[in-house]
């Protein structure tokens, strides 16, 4: 017999475990794992008691290699193409790297195939790149290698992800004009502050200090960063890069994740964007045959908004305390009446998990109307700062005009 180190995690408290025991393979240490009730995570030969803490070391690194929605929807089509041919995992990744479109791709595709031939899991390998390919694509691979469905998950994968480029294009285009009219406004401010007022001063002799109101506001602020624009650009580049800092700390992120939970057409959209992965992984992990806490705890790392990830959490510790999962969501407000019935439909019928796939569903169809609610809010938002800088311009332009008949 072979001596083994592997690391697991109890899905309802979410605590690591590692030890190293003696089995016949890998499959059979998976097998004993999953018989204590934990969720395997790494399994590998191991030729010393203490390997365990280099593997640690070893399993904490991560990789930041940026990923566009193109980039994740290529790797994980080729991926769900190549299962569906009858491939094998290390076949699959050997042919993506091979024909990869961009270099980023290969590196990732050869590395986690390197860690699979290694003896690590999948969900192990790919786990270093949640910063590449999102925590709702490592959430769902972790559920579906657990499951024994990848191939089911990746067209789910890329389903989720196809929604959110959709998403991104429909912003994207309806941002054009707005952010044309909102150039053009500001092109018109610095025209009239830095050419204008100044031409119109000149001719009529006007001095600086009987400037008042709009007029002041414009040629002032124009003409400070006319002499500081070499410290503004430098400013706002700082700036820019301490916000970039600033929001990869989790106690950043967690403030701005329950602060956008507050505006309600954005709490709608995010809740719906989080809970169709959210339902995806449910149904998958409680059709694999684990409990309904279990599946939670594992269907909540898809949920990267902190606010309703802690929501899933407590919906877990209810349901441990003898509470209905029905109950349990309504006493959470995770999700809606709506779809809360379905699942007192389930778990009156004892088909929960059709009905958590059901849930799934309607949640992507529902997120195409909370896009366009969320367009029109935009809009509304964009015309109302258009409208400010003309109202704020108007006024200077016709004082301009009337200069002469002002007697100046």
């Amino acid at each position: 017999m072979t001596y083994f180190y592997y690391k697991a995690i109890n899905p309802e408290t979410k605590v690591e475990i590692s030890d190293n025991i003696e089995a016949d393979s890998p499959r059979a240490v998976r097998e004993h794992v999953r018989s204590l009730g934990l969720l395997p995570i790494i399994v590998r030969e191991a030729s010393t008691v203490n390997q365990h803490t280099d593997e640690q070391k070893n399993n904490s690194k991560t990789y930041d290699i940026k990923f566009n929605i193109n980039d994740k929807i290529y790797f994980f089509s080729q991926l769900h193409v190549m299962f569906s041919a009858g491939l094998t995992l290390t076949d699959s990744l050997k042919n993506i790297a091979q024909h990869a479109p961009k270099a980023k791709i290969k590196k990732v595709a050869e590395t986690i195939e390197t860690d699979i031939r290694d003896g690590k899991t999948f969900t192990e390998s790919i786990k270093k790149y949640t910063q590449s390919l999102g925590e709702t694509a490592i959430g769902l691979c972790l559920t579906a290698e657990a499951a024994g469905q990848l191939d089911d998950v990746m067209g789910k994968i890329i389903t989720i992800l196809k929604k959110e480029k959709l998403v991104q294009s429909k912003l994207s285009t309806m941002m054009i004009y707005p952010i044309l009219m909102m150039l053009l406004c500001i092109v018109l401010f610095f025209t009239c502050g830095l050419f204008i007022i100044p031409s119109m001063m000149k001719a009529f002799s006007i001095k600086e200090e009987d400037l008042t109101g709009s007029l002041k506001f414009i040629f002032d602020t124009c003409r400070y960063c006319a002499d500081h624009w070499i410290a503004l650009i430098v400013g706002i580049c700082i700036v820019l890069i301490i916000i970039k800092h600033l929001l990869k700390m989790p106690c950043i992120k967690k403030f701005i994740d329950y602060t956008v939970m507050s505006i309600p057409i954005l709490n709608e959209g995010i809740r719906y964007l989080n809970l169709s992965p959210f339902f995806a992984v449910l149904g998958l992990a409680y059709d694999a045959g684990l409990t309904i806490p279990s599946s939670i705890s594992m269907a909540g790392i898809s949920i990267s908004n902190a606010k309703l990830r802690e929501k899933a959490q407590k919906v877990v510790d209810l349901v441990v305390n003898g509470k209905l999962l029905s109950v349990a969501l309504a006493e959470q407000n995770l999700v809606s009446p709506t779809f809360n019935a379905l699942v007192v439909a389930g778990e009156q019928s004892g088909d929960l998990g059709k009905m958590f796939k059901e849930i799934s569903d309607n949640i992507d169809q529902s997120i195409d109307d909370i896009t366009a609610k969320l367009l029109e809010v935009i809009k509304i938002a964009v015309i109302l700062i258009i409208g400010i800088f003309v109202l704020l311009l108007a006024p200077a332009l016709m004082n301009s005009a009337n200069m002469p008949a002002l007697g100046f």
